[in-house]
């Protein structure tokens, strides 16, 4: 959902997702790849010819409990993208999410996160809301597959 003017007055709520490719560099820190599309309806009053919609690839940390054999595994990621919406963007973002493993020996997790993007206008010569700012603010569900070289 936009929390921003004026994206909030013109778009509600909206759907997205993103994939991730992530690396162990520690136990408990993970680095990675990710793409990611939200696309917004317009609301009737919208000046703007269709959906908002934003697309989105960058890298990014995640910092979590070591997955060793537990269960529950609360997360905080930070990602820095490229982004593309009219216009260029550089969306920064912030996520919290638990995830719980599907079993002791499961390589599978399912969790909730709740994610704060702030999107910055790169300051393109495309007019309208290309040059404005926007704070969005997403909840949901993850599914990870997390290959382990070796359980504690």
């Amino acid at each position: 959902m936009p929390l921003s003017s004026p994206q909030s007055a013109y778009f509600g709520l909206g759907a997205c997702g993103a994939l991730s490719a992530d690396v162990a560099l520690l136990r408990a820190l993970d680095v990675g790849l990710q793409v990611g599309y939200a696309r917004f309806e317009k609301k009737a009053a919208s000046p703007t010819a269709g959906a908002g919609t934003l697309l989105t690839v960058g890298v990014g940390t995640r910092f979590h409990r070591p997955l060793d054999n537990a269960r529950l595994i609360p997360w905080g990621e930070a990602v820095v993208n490229w982004g593309f919406s009219g216009g260029s963007r550089l969306p920064l973002s912030l996520a919290a999410g638990l995830s719980y493993r599907l079993g002791d020996s499961s390589s599978w997790l399912v969790g909730l996160y709740s994610r704060l993007i702030y999107v910055l206008a790169l300051g393109d010569n495309d007019p309208g809301f290309a040059t404005y700012n926007a704070t969005l603010l997403s909840f949901g569900l993850s599914l990870e597959y997390r290959y382990a070289t070796s359980r504690g």
